[in-house]
């Protein structure tokens, strides 16, 4: 099952976060956030948002593709940690997100190690959208 996993940035001290498959491949990354609770909105949003075909934006630019991933007003929530040879590989990243993203559990890197945040049971995500959404729209 893949993981949500935040840290704070030893370069400018905010807050990031991460989805990790078992294979340890970082397939999203987020924008910085001040405390670990910021992080945790969004990683909501995413939970809510990662079954939705619409949430995804696909760019190309010299020959690679990454992905954002939007929220329902349009404001990127998470984009893609790499960018992508191929559509096929881009899409399997998408799909793993659609498929783990809900259900993954979050955990937050501490100098003491990895301590679990939260894990949301199935479906708890989509009632939670409406708090991550108001959260996201404030940053307009």
């Amino acid at each position: 099952m893949a993981k949500f996993e935040i840290f704070r940035s030893n370069i400018n001290s905010l807050y990031y976060f991460s989805l990790i498959t078992d294979q340890g491949q970082q397939i999203l990354s987020s924008e910085g956030f001040l405390s670990p609770n910021g992080c945790l909105q969004a990683i909501t949003a995413v939970k809510a948002r990662a079954s939705f075909r619409n949430a995804y934006q696909r760019i190309e630019n010299n020959g690679y593709i990454r992905f954002d991933m939007l929220s329902d007003n349009l404001l990127v929530i998470a984009s893609s940690s790499a960018s992508y040879a191929t559509t096929q590989g881009l899409e399997a990243a998408i799909e793993t997100l659609k498929t783990e993203a809900q259900e993954a559990p979050v955990y937050e890197c501490t100098p003491k190690g990895y301590q679990i945040l939260s894990i949301l049971p199935k479906g708890l995500a989509a009632l939670l959208f409406i708090q991550a959404f108001s959260f996201l729209f404030s940053l307009t």
